[in-house]
């Protein structure tokens, strides 16, 4: 999976949740700052993180959903 987020060291992904069920496996994800980061003066910047997801059982045909929508 995919998150875009602001680019290090200002926006990383922090914490990823995952709840699975038969028909759907929903994701919490959650950025933030690298601990010790400044980034007074950094400009923003658009980034893309690939993000391993684990799981109990293959996804297979199951949607994949932020938890949100």
């Amino acid at each position: 999976m995919e998150v875009k987020a602001g680019g290090p060291p200002c926006d990383v992904v922090t914490y990823l949740d995952v709840d699975e069920t038969r028909s759907a496996v929903r994701l919490d994800v959650w950025t933030g700052r690298v601990p010790g980061a400044v980034c007074a003066g950094i400009p923003a910047v658009l980034g893309v993180f690939g993000v391993r997801v684990p799981l109990a059982e293959p996804l297979g045909s199951r949607a994949l959903t932020p938890r949100s929508a």
